[in-house]
């Protein structure tokens, strides 16, 4: 009979040291992920300003290669790409403004697209201050559009 009650204790014995283990190992593992979760809203922000900083500004790399590729200066193409952007593309003019941290309404959000310029005199203007063809630079910001919209699937002229 005493083996029977020692099998008997050592197998409940047994039973609590397993669920118990079980337990332990749910909750090291509900802590583990808890840790693991972050927070809402802790790094959103920063992400959220990183996003927006890169959508606000032209592709470096676009830029760069486009530049070599129609033989225009880096720095030159890339305040030329800037320029005939804020002055087309409303979307672009919006992160810019975002990004500068401007507060805007309904009435600021109707003006950002209406330009009575141009693409013409844009790349006009553009040629004169920066010293490059007309047709060069013409062609070096159309290829950086037709770029951009690849790769996001967008018709090229908006």
């Amino acid at each position: 009979m005493k083996t029977l009650n020692a099998n008997c204790v050592q197998s409940k014995n047994f039973r609590a040291i397993f669920y118990l283990g079980v337990l332990l190992v749910v909750l090291l593992l509900g802590i583990a992920c808890k840790k693991k979760a972050a927070p809402r809203g802790s790094g959103n922000s920063e992400v959220l300003g990183e996003l927006l900083s890169n959508l606000g500004r032209p592709n470096a790399e676009k830029v760069e290669l486009l530049a070599a590729k129609h033989q225009i200066g880096g720095p030159a193409f890339s305040n030329c790409v800037h320029e005939y952007l804020r002055a087309h593309d409303t979307t672009y003019l919006m992160f810019e403004r975002i990004i500068a941290g401007e507060k805007f309404n309904a009435a600021a959000r109707a003006s950002y697209g209406n330009t009575n310029v141009t693409v013409s005199e844009t790349l006009t203007q553009l040629s004169l201050k920066y010293v490059v063809p007309r047709e060069k630079l013409a062609g070096a910001i159309a290829d950086y559009l037709v770029w951009k919209a690849a790769e996001s699937g967008k018709d090229p002229i908006p």
